[in-house]
């Protein structure tokens, strides 16, 4: 496994979505994001430290706006940022981990079509055709499959 430190430009973008990419109700308030900011910054450092054996210290972590993210590419560039920092032994555990899962879950109800989705399903819906034609339908094709 390999790590390196993403740039600044890659918090900021993350951060751009967290606070201004999302619903109200969920964006990251102004002035938390100099602050969350500088946790994933510090977590990734570590984590090249740790995988390097280096002992490099975190540049000072400033917000700035950059062009909001679509929610997928959100998505994937949470998915860098934590590859980049999980190379601790106490990742798991980290606030910056749990700031990127809760980012994740934000992130997840912002797609389109995630609110008109249903919450539960029932055996009539699960029986029902599929409501999106470009979806994989491998599955029918199993056997056991009711």
């Amino acid at each position: 496994m390999s790590a390196f430190e993403v740039c600044k430009a890659h918090i900021d973008a993350i951060l751009t979505f967290a606070a201004f990419g999302l619903p109200r109700h969920l964006a990251l308030k102004a002035d938390k994001l100099d602050e969350v900011g500088q946790v994933l910054v510090d977590a990734n450092v570590e984590s090249v430290n740790y995988r390097y054996n280096e002992k490099d210290a975190a540049d000072p972590y400033h917000f700035c706006r950059v062009r909001t993210l679509s929610p997928v590419e959100m998505l994937k560039a949470l998915d860098c940022l934590e590859y980049q920092c999980c190379e601790p032994n106490d990742w798991k555990d980290s606030i910056a981990k749990k700031y990127i899962d809760q980012l994740r879950g934000w992130t997840i109800q912002a797609l389109p079509g995630y609110d008109a989705a249903p919450w539960a399903i029932d055996a009539d819906d699960a029986k029902r055709g599929r409501a999106n034609p470009n979806v994989w339908d491998g599955f029918s094709e199993r056997p056991g499959f009711c």
